[in-house]
């Protein structure tokens, strides 16, 4: 392959990375794809309270509130394992446990990692 097609061939390949665009493999249907890739929201949680890096953190549907205390860095020393989170339409908000499989995340919730004790 004469070196300007093959320069063409990596670029083309690293602008569709950059795009996000998904390569097709042969043996997998677009319907098994879809199905095995995770729905994203248009959407991040705030993440404050007892953790290494607070911000604002991108979710998925399948996100959960360990994945995303891992994505901050972990949590500090004197955190508890325990979250208040709170919910948009929902007055009282939860008070979830760390790893908590039932609990699922939602656009512009809030979570803050509670601490044990003061510092």
């Amino acid at each position: 392959m004469p070196i300007i097609h093959r320069i063409r061939w990596v670029l083309a390949w690293k602008i569709a990375l950059l795009l996000g665009f998904f390569l097709l493999v042969p043996g997998l249907h677009a319907a098994d794809a879809e199905a095995k890739a995770p729905a994203v929201y248009d959407a991040e949680i705030r993440l404050t309270g007892a953790v290494n890096h607070p911000g604002w953190y991108p979710i998925s549907a399948e996100s959960t509130v360990a994945e995303v205390i891992r994505r901050a860095g972990g949590l500090v020393p004197n955190a508890a394992r325990v979250m208040a989170v709170i919910r948009k339409g929902v007055p009282k908000g939860f008070i979830v446990e760390l790893n908590d499989p039932t609990f699922h995340l939602q656009p512009d919730d809030e979570i803050h990692v509670l601490f044990t004790k003061l510092k």
